[in-house]
């Protein structure tokens, strides 16, 4: 039985969720100008850290895959 290949990291997923943070917080603040930009840093804050984190998951695991 084959296994599943996981997907590629997708870079969508955290500028996603801080864009629909900002701007959540921008319209109740009724400040959208200011809080939708915060949002896209906070996104792609997310993103670089799944990313980091993904790399070093992979990292630890050719090291490991060495070894043996």
């Amino acid at each position: 039985m084959k296994e599943k290949k996981q997907p590629e990291f997708d870079a969508g997923y955290g500028l996603a969720v801080g864009l629909m943070l900002g701007v959540a917080i921008g319209v109740c603040l009724d400040n959208i100008g200011v809080w939708m930009p915060i949002g896209l840093l906070f996104g792609l804050a997310i993103d670089y850290s799944l990313k980091r984190k993904k790399n070093d998951k992979n990292k630890t695991q050719n090291n490991k895959d060495e070894l043996d």
